[in-house]
């Protein structure tokens, strides 16, 4: 299953026909970002964006024990989360981590004791470019409802380095329909 963006699709890496390929000299080997830095990034072409980023999560904190969220009826645990990975473009305006790297795992279940139903989930690091002005970083499951982290970041320019503080400040229930087994912390996002 193709992880999904909250209020956005990341689509698999795939050149529909009539746009240009990805230009393969854009940040990759011992080049360094030759990407433009634009005042505005209005199409996220692959010119204007780099083809990775490296992140490093540092800081999240993973409650111990069993994190239960009512509203969704949902209890869980997590691992993983901080350490450094390579998001590889996916799309026009996406770049993610997918198997075998995965940004961590973790088990749902269906009780607030997390002892029925138990459902294995892996974690993935998204980084969408939102609009011409905004990135967004999540490392969510590939429901995109169970979180980790969560941030936005409002930058012009295309090519750029930065750093966020998670939106999540607590484990449980997260922006009225999510699921936070996760919070805190922060991510340095670099193109390389």
């Amino acid at each position: 299953m193709t992880p999904q963006l909250k209020h956005g699709t990341i689509t698999p890496l795939l050149t529909p026909a009539g746009s240009p390929a990805i230009n393969s000299d854009c940040c990759c080997g011992s080049g360094g970002c030759a990407c433009i830095d634009a005042t505005q990034c209005t199409d996220c072409t692959e010119n204007d964006t780099p083809t990775q980023f490296h992140v490093t999560f540092s800081g999240i904190t993973l409650p111990g024990g069993c994190t239960w969220c009512g509203g969704r009826s949902i209890g869980g645990t997590a691992s993983g989360g901080n350490g450094t990975f390579t998001l590889t473009r996916n799309g026009s305006c996406g770049w993610s981590t997918f198997s075998p790297t995965f940004a961590g795992s973790g088990t749902i279940y269906t009780d607030s004791a997390c002892t029925l139903h138990a459902t294995a989930i892996n974690f993935t690091a998204l980084l969408t470019r939102t609009s011409a002005t905004a990135f967004r970083l999540q490392i969510v499951d590939s429901s995109s409802f169970i979180m980790l982290f969560d941030a936005t970041y409002t930058t012009t320019p295309c090519c750029v380095s930065f750093t966020v503080s998670n939106a999540i400040t607590s484990a449980g229930c997260y922006g009225g329909s999510d699921v936070a087994l996760g919070y805190g912390g922060s991510a340095t996002v670099t193109p390389c």
